[in-house]
Order: structure tokens, then sequence, then C-alpha cells
């Protein structure tokens, strides 16, 4: 499996990240002003993953969406769900992998 979870929150954003062989991956950004430049580093961390999620804040998860859709097409391909959460809690982040990523659900 080499998937995603994109954990977008007021002033950061938690990435993890699972590749085939490696287990799991963490990258945290703050959110800088420029979000243009957070949105690129995030993107550059998860470009081998086959599938992604992004979690978060609803303004936040919308503009990181426009954001791939406008600079990276491929990337914004493999997007399979965005959910609008205000509060992400770490226990969650299982579920969300069971849920979107595991074979049983394909």
């Amino acid at each position: 499996m080499n998937a995603c979870i994109i954990i977008l929150k007021q002033n950061q954003i938690e990435t993890v990240m699972w590749k085939d062989n490696q287990g799991e991956k963490r990258l945290q950004n703050s959110i800088h002003e420029n979000l243009e430049q957070t949105f690129a580093s995030v993107s550059r961390f998860v470009e081998s993953a086959q599938e992604m999620i992004v979690v978060g804040e609803s303004s936040i998860s919308h503009d990181y969406r426009l954001w791939l859709l406008r600079n990276n097409r491929s990337l914004a391909n493999k997007l399979i769900a965005v959910i609008q959460a205000d509060y992400f809690a770490q226990d969650k982040l299982e579920a969300y992998k069971k849920k979107y990523f595991s074979p049983s659900s394909k």
C-alpha cells in the first residue's frame, strides 16, 4: 500500500504516509502565511502515494484541493476522499486507514 492521509488543522498540516515495506512515515508542517509554499512541501512528500485522503477544516481542505487541481493534477487524481472535520483525534487514523485503504474497501 502506498497511501497517505493529510490532516489539515488550523495552524499545521500533519501527513501520514504508508509505503510498501517501509512502514509509516510522518511529516508535520506549520502553516505559513504563504499557503502555496506549505501546500507544495506537503505535495512533494506525498508524490509517490497511489491514493490519498484529506481530513480537516472545510476552508483549508477546500483550498488544498483547489491548489492540487491547479498545480498538481496527477496528485489531485489520487485524491479519493475529502473529509470535513473541525477536530481530528489520532484514534481516527487507523479507522480511516482501514476504511479507505484496506483491500476489502475496494
